[in-house]
């Protein structure tokens, strides 16, 4: 069983985890419009403060909607999860045919 801190933890990651993936397709976006000499000016918006403690990064991902439920997407790979929906058909083909 996995304890509420537990779910708080991983709740807190997403939030970090989904961040940097936005901040890194924001950078490279902003990159390849440089490369390409485009006269876009792209600016960072972040509504990202400091957190000094690990209760108030937990209540800005609460603020930011997160939840403490966990989802097989949260913990599974891309690769366990199109297993998990093939041996669930596999399953469901299974009682049919019984």
């Amino acid at each position: 069983m996995i304890s509420y801190r537990e779910k708080e933890l991983l709740m807190v990651m997403k939030m970090l985890q989904e961040e940097t993936e936005h901040t890194t397709s924001h950078m490279q976006s902003v990159l390849r419009s440089m490369n390409t000499k485009e006269k876009q000016i792209s600016i960072i918006n972040t509504d990202s403060r400091m957190c000094e403690t690990y209760d108030e990064l937990v209540d800005l991902a609460k603020q930011r909607g997160y939840d403490l439920y966990i989802r097989a997407e949260d913990v599974l790979t891309a690769e366990e999860l199109k297993d998990l929906v093939t041996r669930k058909k596999d399953i469901e083909s299974d009682l049919k045919r019984k």
